[in-house]
């Protein structure tokens, strides 16, 4: 989570395509499904930040989380969920 939350920040301002993470002498990289998830969380809390702190927090902890809980709500939150492509991660 304290990795991912850094990974889902950095995609707050930027778009990535591929993610790969070395750590420890490991390298991991995410597949397309899961690397979108996490380009989607970014844009996301980036935008539902003034509106909601907490649930951009979780955007960034706990992206399927956050994509369950934003589509369960009306108005902009679940409307920031849909145009980013987080919604898709609640399916």
């Amino acid at each position: 989570p304290a990795c991912r939350a850094t990974v889902v920040e950095a995609l707050e301002t930027r778009d990535a395509d591929r993610l790969v993470v070395r750590a420890d002498g490991l390298e991991r990289r995410y597949d397309d499904a899961a690397t979108g998830l996490l380009v989607a969380a970014g844009r996301f809390a980036e935008r539902v930040r003034f509106r909601d702190d907490r649930l951009a927090d979780r955007a960034r902890e706990d992206p399927l989380g956050a994509a369950h809980e934003a589509t369960g709500r009306a108005g902009p939150v679940r409307r920031a969920a849909a145009e980013t492509g987080l919604a898709e991660g609640a399916s």
